[in-house]
């Protein structure tokens, strides 16, 4: 018997921290985060300290805001 309970995905965010030893989280890094969180079923993601957040990330996540880079890898 399973007591965990039961989330709707729109009552949980996941946050992912940009926070590095000495400098934020590597792009990459941060793009595998957020599309792992997306593929797990995440739908609401938070990113902070938004202080940390640099012109390369805006970048990586662009392509999530728009609606591409969600699903599955995509092959040719």
């Amino acid at each position: 018997m399973n007591n965990r309970p039961i989330y709707n995905l729109n009552s949980f965010y996941i946050s992912i921290g940009l926070w590095g030893k000495k400098e934020p989280l590597d792009p990459d890094v941060f793009r595998e985060a957020v599309k792992s969180s997306l593929q797990g079923g995440a739908r609401r993601i938070w990113v902070t300290p938004d202080y940390l957040v640099t012109e390369k990330h805006w970048d990586t996540l662009f392509p999530f805001l728009k609606g591409e880079n969600l699903g599955k890898e995509q092959t040719q």
